[in-house]
Formats: structure tokens, C-alpha cells, sequence
């Protein structure tokens, strides 16, 4: 007979705030390493990023926007700083200029 034990509180509210913070802790971090990686990339091919641009990356959370913009700078020409009135917070960082 297998010997069960169950953590107290199992199934309850608890646990599962505790899994979703774990969860947004998971993809917070991977949207960290992803701006990391942005500017990085936008840096070691010789483009000066604005402070506004590493701003707006760095405050990006959303995994998709954060995708984009690493496949811009792996072709980018140079790096603009961001306009306009309809920048939002989820597109605050400028693209990269494409070559």
C-alpha cells in the first residue's frame, strides 16, 4: 500500500495564489532576460539605445512584443527613439530601423 501524504492546505486558496505568483515570477524573469537580450544584441552591433529605448524595453512585459523586437535586432540598421501620442506602455520602446 503506497504511503500518501498531503501538504497542508493542498487545493486550497493558498496553494494556488502560491502557484500563480511562482507563474508571473517565471514570466516576469523571462521578460527580463528577453529586454537583456534586446539591447544587448541592439549594443553589440555598435548602436547607441537611447535611454528612453532601454526604458521602454526594459518596462515591456509582453512576451510577443518582446519576440518582435528581438527578430528587429538581429536585422536592425540603427534604433530610433520612440513619438507620438499613441505610444502606449505595451509599445513604449521604438522598433528597430530595418537595414
Amino acid at each position: 500500500m503506497p504511503f500518501v501524504t498531503y501538504f497542508p492546505g493542498r487545493g486550497s486558496y493558498r496553494e494556488e495564489a502560491y502557484l500563480e505568483g511562482k507563474a508571473a515570477g517565471r514570466a516576469e524573469a523571462g521578460a527580463q532576460i528577453q529586454a537583456e537580450w534586446i539591447l544587448g544584441a541592439l549594443e553589440g552591433g555598435g548602436f547607441p539605445v537611447p535611454e528612453s529605448v532601454r526604458e521602454g524595453v526594459a518596462s515591456c512585459v509582453d512576451s510577443e512584443t518582446l519576440g518582435r523586437w528581438i527578430d528587429l535586432a538581429l536585422t536592425a540598421a540603427g534604433v530610433k527613439e520612440p513619438s507620438g501620442p499613441d505610444m502606449d506602455s505595451d509599445t513604449a520602446a521604438e522598433e528597430p530601423t530595418q537595414r
